[in-house]
């Protein structure tokens, strides 16, 4: 069984795939997205098994987040740091994400109060060449949609005035056949599920309590 054309997104430092008999399945063509340690340890994307047999697992042609073939080995676990596992292949690998999968989650959105009702947002940017733009929405009507939203473009900086700093903000990445916006084209993959906010403490805001 082939799993591909898919986004695989965490920030957690848990196997993201794992389990034995991993030879009856290959993952070819998707995107590993926002895979990054979590402050104890390398995030293990793949545990091939408990015991060394027919535990060998296809990763080939994937993206990783990175095209740094030092990085992707990093993130793997498998014989070569436990013997009792199998080995994960994951070479060769993709130098960019696959685009006929679907649109990946931005993986970091952060707001920052400049008061007022000013909010500066800024968000890192997708990796994917077929990226036209990111939309901001603001006021959840459920979990899973929103009753406003703006498009910005393809900057990955935007100052927006006369909102409400402690209302929950979330972005989408979207690719030219997203029309709409929303869940239509999140479906259909044409754009990300959303990246909820953090908050940024302002610098300038941080020195002046320090000065106080």
């Amino acid at each position: 069984m082939t799993f591909s054309s898919n986004v695989f997104e965490t920030d957690y430092s848990t196997a993201l795939i794992q389990g034995i008999n991993l030879n009856y399945f290959t993952l070819k063509s998707n995107n590993l997205n926002c895979n990054v340690e979590n402050g104890s340890g390398d995030l293990y994307l793949f545990e091939a098994g408990s015991t060394p047999i027919n535990l060998d697992f296809d990763a080939t042609n994937n993206w990783w987040g990175t095209n740094d073939s030092i990085e992707v080995a990093d993130e793997i676990y498998d014989y070569f740091d436990n013997l009792q596992t199998g080995v994960v292949d994951y070479n060769p690998f993709l130098n960019e994400p696959d685009i006929t999968a679907p649109v990946s989650p931005v993986c970091e959105f952060v707001k920052v109060d400049l008061g007022g009702g000013t909010i500066q947002f800024n968000w890192s940017r997708n990796k994917e060449s077929d990226i036209t733009g990111y939309r901001i929405y603001w006021d959840t009507l459920n979990s899973f949609s929103f009753s406003n939203f703006i498009d910005v473009g393809n900057d990955t900086t935007v100052t927006l005035s006369n909102l409400d700093f402690n209302k929950i903000y979330a972005i989408t990445a979207h690719d030219n056949n997203s029309l709409t916006g929303g869940m239509p084209d999140q479906l259909n993959g044409f754009e990300s599920w959303y990246t909820y906010v953090t908050t940024k403490v302002s610098t300038l805001l941080l020195h002046l309590t320090m000065l106080s």
